[in-house]
C-alpha cells in the first residue's frame, strides 16, 4: 500500500500546477549547470566531441576499406585491435563527463570552482569500477570460462545492456552518483548508494519510466528525422555511394556531439527529482538516529 501511494505521489509531479514549478526550477538548474561547465570544462566538452568524431571516422574508414585505417586497425595493443581503444576511451570519457555534470548540478555550499571539482575527481574510481565489465569481453574472449562471448549476439546484447545502464538518461546511474557524492564516499557507501538508487527507482517507478521513455522517444525522432534528410542531401550533391557514406558519417558525428552537448539536460532533470524525493521520502533512504536506538 505504501508503494502504491508513493507511485501516486510521484505522478503528482506531472500535474500542471506542480509541473510548472518543477519545470522552472529545472530550467534554472540547467542554465546554472551549463554556466559552470562552459566556464571550467569547455575544453573537456571539445575533447569528448573530438574523440566521438574520431571514432566515427575510424569505423567508417573500415566500412569504406580505407587502406590507412585498415593498416592502422590491424595493429593490436594488449591483444586488442587498436580500432577498439577509441571506443573504450570514449566510454571512460563519457562517464567522467556525466560524473562532472552531477558535480556541477548537485546542491553544494562549496563554491563550484577548480578546487571543488578536483577534490571530488578521485571518487571517479568508483565509476571506473563499473566500467571494467565493459572491457571483459575484449580481454577475455579467448578464455575457456567466457566462450559465451564468442557469440556476437550475446556479446552485443551484453554491451547494449551495460551502455544502456551507464548513460545520462539512466535514473539508476544518476541517482547512484548523487547518493555517492552526498555520502562520506567510503567503500561501504558504494554498495549503499546502489541500494538507495534502486530503492528510489522502485518508489518513483512511474515517473522515472515516463521520463526515460520520453527521452528515448525524443532521441529516436531526432535521429531518424535527421536520417531522412541524408538521402535527399546525397542526391542533391551526387549519386555516388561514397558521397552518401560521407553524409552518413557527418550525421553520426553530429548526433554524437549533440549527445555530449545535451546530456546535462536529463541529468539536471533527474537531479531535481532526486532532491525533491529525498526531501519528501528521506526516511526511506536514511535511518534516523532515534530509529537505530529502537
Amino acid at each position: 500500500m505504501k508503494l502504491i501511494q508513493a507511485w501516486k505521489d510521484s505522478l503528482k509531479t506531472l500535474l500542471p500546477k506542480n509541473l510548472k514549478l518543477f519545470s522552472l526550477v529545472t530550467l534554472k538548474a540547467i542554465v546554472e549547470c551549463y554556466k559552470v561547465l562552459l566556464r571550467y570544462w569547455w575544453w573537456f566538452i571539445l575533447l569528448l566531441g573530438a574523440v566521438t568524431i574520431f571514432k566515427v571516422w575510424l569505423w567508417y574508414g573500415v566500412i569504406n576499406r580505407s587502406s590507412f585505417v585498415l593498416t592502422y586497425g590491424a595493429k593490436k595493443f594488449l591483444g586488442v585491435s587498436i580500432l577498439v581503444w577509441p571506443d573504450m576511451a570514449l566510454a571512460v570519457l563519457s562517464q567522467l563527463f556525466i560524473f562532472i555534470v552531477c558535480l556541477a548540478t548537485r546542491p553544494s555550499v562549496t563554491k563550484k570552482d577548480v578546487n571543488y571539482f578536483t577534490s571530488y575527481l578521485p571518487y571517479f574510481c568508483y565509476v571506473f569500477i563499473l566500467l571494467l565489465p565493459m572491457g571483459l569481453p575484449f580481454f577475455f574472449r579467448h578464455c575457456l570460462l567466457l566462450k559465451l562471448f564468442n557469440s556476437l549476439a550475446v556479446f552485443y546484447a551484453y554491451w547494449f545492456i551495460i551502455l544502456l545502464w551507464l548513460t545520462a538518461t539512466s535514473p539508476v546511474f544518476i541517482f547512484f552518483l548523487l547518493f555517492l557524492l552526498d555520502s562520506d564516499k567510503r567503500p561501504k557507501q558504494f554498495v549503499l548508494s546502489f541500494y538507495r538508487s534502486f530503492k528510489m527507482i522502485i518508489y518513483n517507478y512511474p515517473l522515472c519510466w515516463l521520463l526515460v521513455v520520453g527521452f528515448y522517444c525524443i532521441g529516436y525522432v531526432v535521429y531518424y528525422g535527421m536520417s531522412l534528410q541524408m538521402p535527399s542531401i546525397a542526391l542533391q550533391q551526387s549519386q555516388t555511394e561514397a558521397w552518401s557514406r560521407e553524409i552518413e558519417m557527418m550525421l553520426e558525428s553530429t548526433i554524437g556531439f549533440l549527445k555530449v552537448l545535451l546530456s546535462p539536460i536529463p541529468i539536471c532533470i533527474f537531479a531535481n527529482i532526486y532532491i525533491k524525493k529525498l526531501h519528501e521520502q528521506f526516511d526511506l533512504y536514511f535511518t534516523q538516529p532515534n530509529q537505530e536506538k529502537q
